[in-house]
């Protein structure tokens, strides 16, 4: 497979899928939209159509499941030896989408293993 970013195995596509999703995550939360993860797969579907090329001021829901999507982060920064700016973020990502799953706890997956990353990186582990 290959991205925008290079290969698939390729450093910077790990990197980069990692900072890309973490900044969409950070973004949502931030303007406080809601989760898409309890709506059938045409509700989403129509959401996206009718968000699809607007303004995200003007957004409802996020274009993503936060649970999964910060899992996948996760799998993506253990590929690849993370700068300490990087862990930061990594941190600050993920404590904002624990915070977020806290306030919205319906169908909210992964936490065990989001604060167990969470954890080791707070604790300087390279995980």
């Amino acid at each position: 497979m290959y991205s925008k970013y290079g290969g698939y195995d390729s450093e910077r596509y790990h990197v980069e899928s990692f900072i890309d999703q973490g900044y969409e995550l950070l973004r949502s939360i931030g303007y406080d939209l809601k989760s898409i993860q309890m709506m059938d797969e045409q509700d989403i579907n129509e959401m996206w159509e009718s968000q699809f090329n607007t303004p995200i001021e003007s957004w409802t829901h996020m274009s993503m499941f936060p649970d999964s999507s910060a899992d996948e982060l996760v799998w993506h920064c253990h590929q690849v030896h993370l700068t300490p700016a990087l862990v930061r973020f990594e941190i600050k990502v993920l404590e904002a989408v624990l915070q977020w799953g806290t306030e919205n706890p319906a169908n909210f997956e992964h936490r065990s293993a989001l604060e167990k990353e969470l954890e080791a990186r707070k604790r300087g582990e390279d995980t």
